[in-house]
């Protein structure tokens, strides 16, 4: 079973990989707009706050967004105390493409696994 999965995803990656790589200038433009949109969050909380410096990009998957399905991240900017400061800047952002397919890639490896019988001695499983 190991070099059926095995053998699945490096197909699988191959084929994410080049459908990336055909988005990547969408991809980009994605991500620029969200990151000056944090910027421009950043430059309005640091206003009067001329010591303040940024050092820290911080991106995180949030998990609760793979139960609503929403495949969400934050994307933030802060200070040296990164979850502590008080004037960090966040927005969501859910990178284009990244996610897409991902109920067909599941049903992919279960037929994989149904092909090998795999279901039928762990029902429990299925």
């Amino acid at each position: 079973m190991k070099e059926i999965i095995q053998e699945y995803c490096v197909r699988r990656i191959n084929t994410k990989r080049e459908e990336l790589i055909k988005y990547e200038v969408e991809i980009e433009n994605d991500f620029i707009l969200k990151f000056e949109e944090l910027i421009k969050c950043q430059t309005n909380n640091m206003l009067g706050s001329s010591d303040r410096k940024v050092t820290t990009l911080f991106l995180c998957h949030l998990k609760s967004s793979e139960y609503t399905g929403g495949f969400e991240s934050i994307l933030g900017l802060s200070n040296d105390l990164l979850y502590l400061d008080d004037q960090k800047s966040q927005c969501y952002w859910r990178p284009l493409y990244f996610y897409d397919n991902l109920a067909r890639d599941l049903e992919e490896v279960k037929k994989c696994l149904q092909n090998m019988n795999y279901f039928e001695s762990n029902s429990n499983y299925y």
